[in-house]
């Protein structure tokens, strides 16, 4: 039975993985007909596991929760271009639950490989791969994410906004603020997009606040609140509290 070989599987796994017989009975049982045997024993081999965990994730017809699983013992052994194979390959079938699950992978692998096409995800899909796409942008961060979520705070759908929006307190710079606070702005009356951007807003002035001293000091402007003065090219000041709305406009009604 497929449930018996599991637990013989993650026993192994748990208390015999560097044996080299134990090893040996974990690659025959790659070739397991459960796909679940099949996933324990390559997560338990590692890297000579991940082309097992591959072709299970990569499979026409496998479901979508063992897909899912199969990437989430993959981690960060994901390859970028199987993995952006995947992705479109998710998407077009409709197989949304992979395709967010590849994004989160693809997001935290970072690189000018995968960024792209992460924000032109955001660019040009609704609702819940845009808010996906999004929350990976937030993890792979860098000019490219940054400026692929600024665009996204002028879109229609709020989920995708407040998406953004955390995703910017994530990875955003000081450049973003301005941004934020005008997106917030606009649109007064939209009290969890108000939180949310005063949420980002708070995570990035505390980024810099915490930053090496080397590379940002503390000044006091003319009118007296503390902003952050960034050293070196193109420095300015940042102010530390967040224009955002006035306090009645951000409260529930």
């Amino acid at each position: 039975m497929a449930s018996v070989r599991l637990q013989q599987v993650r026993t192994l796994a748990r208390s015999y993985q560097h044996d080299p017989r134990a090893r040996a009975t974990l690659s025959r049982a790659c070739s397991d007909p459960s796909d679940q045997v099949r996933i324990q024993a390559a997560k338990a081999l590692a890297d000579e596991g991940q082309e097992t965990l591959l072709e299970i994730a990569e499979r026409p017809g496998v479901s979508e929760p063992v897909a899912v699983r199969a990437l989430e013992a993959l981690g960060a052994s994901l390859p970028a271009q199987r993995g952006l194979a995947l992705l479109d390959h998710s998407l077009r079938a409709g197989r949304r639950v992979v395709a967010r699950a590849v994004l989160a992978d693809l997001g935290r692998r970072r690189g000018p490989e995968v960024v792209p096409r992460i924000a032109t995800v955001l660019a040009v899909e609704h609702a819940e791969m845009a808010t996906a796409a999004a929350e990976a942008l937030g993890l792979a961060g860098g000019a490219d994410a940054e400026e692929a979520l600024v665009a996204a705070l002028r879109r229609s759908e709020e989920a995708v906004r407040r998406a953004a929006a955390l995703a910017l307190g994530k990875a955003g710079t000081a450049s973003a603020i301005p941004f934020l606070q005008a997106a917030a702005k606009e649109r007064p009356a939209e009290w969890w997009f108000q939180r949310d951007v005063q949420t980002a807003v708070a995570a990035i002035q505390a980024r810099l606040l915490h930053a090496d001293r080397g590379q940002l000091s503390l000044a006091e402007p003319a009118g007296g609140d503390l902003s952050l003065a960034l050293d070196g090219p193109g420095a300015g000041h940042v102010s530390e509290t967040a224009e955002i709305a006035d306090e009645e406009d951000v409260q529930p009604k």
